[in-house]
């Protein structure tokens, strides 16, 4: 029996099984594969379905389904109103939401290109701006990153990778402070009432900021927070300056 007469009986078994319509386009050339191919087409699609996967020559962290869910549901558009009892209040609309791939470099990439590329990584973006008139901003960050980072900022890619969430004010061109969110931190936990609503297991994390706004400039008044109160379920839905003040979320 030849190669030619095994390659046309292959093509009648398949058309047997097979409607004529999803065999309309089938190549035949899969039968004459080795088994090497095979093995790595099948070793190409399970790296693909991992967390840490190759693309590009670089490793690929993903955010997982349990990296998602943990992601606040914030609409583009939609605006939060921060009262106190003792200052004005404070309005913020979210501007944007973003999620993208980043890549993870080291080194100084402005000067000749001598920036080193790690690894790349999902990144999800939450940009609130303020509506006071004020020229700052707020970003809420999540990456994906490897648990281990050298003192020099190099990644241990053999490390298990996970969820690393921030939250950063910025201030006209100068960053203010940067609140690390770890929901898995249960250090200090507070009962806050938004509106009719008891919010429980509220996080309260502290910049550690003694000092206020150096300048004194008006639009930067962020400069004072040093304290963000963070929900699981509701997301940012107060803070405090180093004056005692608090605003709360209004709902």
């Amino acid at each position: 029996m030849t190669l030619l007469t095994l390659k046309v009986e292959a093509e009648d078994e398949i058309a047997k099984r097979t409607s004529y319509s999803a065999i309309a386009n089938y190549k035949t050339d899969w039968f004459l594969l080795d088994k090497k191919t095979g093995l790595t087409i099948l070793i190409s699609v399970l790296l693909s379905s991992c967390t840490n996967t190759v693309d590009s020559g670089y490793p690929y962290l993903r955010f997982d389904k349990n990296d998602t869910k943990t992601f606040i549901n914030y609409q583009k558009g939609r605006i939060l109103v921060f009262n106190s009892s003792t200052a004005p209040s404070r309005t913020y609309q979210v501007q944007d939401v973003v999620q993208q791939k980043s890549e993870y470099t080291v080194g100084m990439g402005f000067f000749g290109g001598y920036a080193s590329k790690y690894y790349e990584y999902d990144e999800r973006l939450i940009t609130f701006k303020n509506l006071d008139g004020k020229i700052n901003e707020w970003v809420i960050n999540y990456q994906k990153r490897p648990s281990v980072l050298s003192a020099s900022g190099k990644p241990d890619l053999s490390s298990p990778a996970k969820l690393s969430s921030k939250m950063k004010m910025w201030e006209w061109n100068e960053i203010g402070p940067v609140y690390p969110i770890d929901l898995n931190d249960k250090t200090e936990l507070v009962t806050l009432q938004i509106g009719n609503q008891q919010v429980r297991n509220v996080q309260k994390i502290s910049s550690g900021r003694l000092t206020g706004n150096k300048t004194n400039v008006s639009y930067r008044f962020d400069w004072d927070v040093n304290v963000l109160y963070f929900s699981a379920e509701l997301g940012i839905i107060g803070f405090g300056d180093i004056n005692g003040n608090v605003w709360l979320l209004e709902k």
